[in-house]
């Protein structure tokens, strides 16, 4: 049987299934309805969908087939006029059968000594605080083999036979013998050992490209922000939520997602949270800096500047994740600047707000990258896959409390140890060196012994206030200099000649 594509729309009191199913015999149709129940059958399509809320039959309801679209348009009651179905644009957990929703845990708790006020799971997110470090377990305590990576850490011996296509894609070579700290310990050294001075200080200076880039409005800039007071999911919020429509391409993808529940603990959710910003960071930076049009470097992009998908590791505190990203922001795309790395991070509070319908969107296109791009696919099966899952049944309070998290949260140049500041400020004496020599022209040739005495002192405290800029940019700076001096004597003696 083939699944149809299909949308819902809701009313006050109806429910309206637009069915694409081109092709088939409309008089050999079926339709069924009970409770939150839905069946649609024309050989050789079958859709069978789990509604949040129950219909009714009570001689209302309608359908209709649009023979140019090859699309069934099916009208059904509401059992309770008025009531808000919420989330029928997330077709996976539509899709996932009824016995499989309301199955019961193989493990049940018959007595618990917590305290009987622990707040309903809707709440538990409202006064969560992400700036707490969590503690990871010691590396006494893990056997190398032990090491696990994947969505939520679930994953292990899944990339043994695949170590060519992972060197590809990751820079953790060996994930299965490596610890969780030793992996975050590693990628921050290398970090350190990639920034390049020179091309940071390019980008700096380099004010045109970059404006271009503040100045972009991505696709999202035109939605206004999503205020939730107290909490609570206003009607707004979900109106302005359900205006993000899925493609035609991102609901085949979404009707071909499997049908799995996650059983997390609250551990794994915050580490998965994590996990979701420093992802969703990489799309924006890339959204941004390509201005919406992707390229063949998307892909990689993405990957890199995600601790997540490039060292499968595993933040300890919603900072670390931030400043990670931020840094590596810095270190390995094209476009190294921190403006333009705070504004990505503004892009990506702004995507939270619009909540779940807009992440998804994101991760969709994730899912597409990779999977146009050998070997990312691979990323796909431990990581992107998992995630459009598992972010379809999120609580919206989750993801509000996320974005309250990270406004609340500044990256400062200093939390990144690349020491730009010092950098900086040591490039700002360069130019100001410069700037004073143009002004003042040609030195006076007078004493030229003491002069030259001098400028070697200078020279060398230039030196020392410049710390890690390279020296090789001032000598060709003052290479370039004596060019322009040569060229102008000679330029005067030739009219004096004249």
């Amino acid at each position: 049987m083939i699944t149809p594509s299909f949308s819902i729309e809701q009313s006050e009191g109806f429910l309206t299934f637009h069915i694409r199913a081109p092709y088939t015999k409309v008089s050999d149709a079926e339709i069924f309805v009970e409770d939150s129940e839905f069946r649609f059958y024309s050989k050789p399509y079958f859709l069978r969908l789990s509604l949040p809320g129950n219909l009714s039959e009570d001689g209302r309801e309608e359908a209709s087939y649009d023979a140019d679209k090859g699309e069934f348009n099916v009208r059904i009651p509401k059992e309770t006029e008025g009531e808000h179905f919420a989330d029928l644009d997330m077709l996976s957990t539509l899709l996932a059968p009824i016995n499989h929703q309301v199955k019961k845990p193989l493990i049940e708790v018959l007595d618990c000594q917590t305290n009987s006020s622990t707040p309903d799971a809707e709440d538990e997110w409202l006064d969560f605080d992400w700036q707490v470090e969590q503690n990871t377990v010691s590396d006494d305590t893990i056997l190398p083999s032990d090491s696990c990576y994947g969505f939520a850490n679930k994953v292990s011996s899944s990339v043994r036979n695949i170590h060519t296509e992972l060197s590809e894609i990751t820079d953790i070579k060996d994930p299965e013998s490596i610890s969780f700290n030793e992996r975050s310990n590693a990628r921050t050294l290398q970090e350190l050992k990639d920034f390049d001075e020179e091309h940071y200080l390019a980008d700096l200076y380099e004010s045109e490209a970059i404006g271009c880039l503040l100045k972009f409005q991505p696709d999202w800039f035109g939605m206004n922000r999503v205020n939730i007071p107290n909490g609570e999911v206003t009607e707004a919020a979900t109106s302005l939520v359900s205006n993000r429509t899925f493609t035609e391409e991102e609901k085949v993808q979404l009707v071909q997602l499997p049908h799995k529940e996650h059983l997390l603990t609250q551990t794994e959710k915050v580490t998965l949270v994590f996990g979701l910003i420093d992802i969703i960071f990489g799309y924006s930076y890339n959204h941004r800096t390509t201005e919406g049009e992707n390229t063949v470097e998307s892909a990689w992009l993405i990957r890199k500047l995600s601790p997540t998908l490039s060292w499968f590791d595993t933040h300890t505190s919603l900072k670390d994740c931030v400043t990670a990203s931020v840094r590596r922001s810095l270190v390995y795309p094209f476009h190294r600047n921190f403006a333009l790395s705070n504004q990505v991070l503004q892009d990506v509070i702004q995507i939270l707000c619009l909540g779940k319908v807009a992440i998804l969107k994101c991760l969709l296109q994730i899912q597409t990258l990779f999977s146009r791009s050998d070997p990312h696919f691979i990323l796909n099966d431990l990581y992107i896959t998992d995630y459009c899952i598992w972010i379809q049944y999120c609580d919206e309070q989750m993801i509000q409390s996320i974005r309250n998290g990270l406004e609340e949260l500044k990256i400062e140049k200093c939390d990144l140890d690349l020491e730009l500041d010092e950098l900086e400020e040591a490039a700002d004496l360069v130019l100001q060196e410069d700037q004073s020599s143009d002004v003042n022209g040609e030195p006076d040739t007078s004493n030229n012994t003491i002069s030259d005495e001098q400028d070697t002192v200078n020279d060398k405290s230039l030196v020392q206030e410049m710390n890690k800029v390279s020296f090789l940019v001032y000598i060709y700076k003052l290479y370039f200099d004596m060019i322009n001096l040569t060229y102008n004597t000679s330029i005067c003696e030739c009219m004096v000649l004249a």
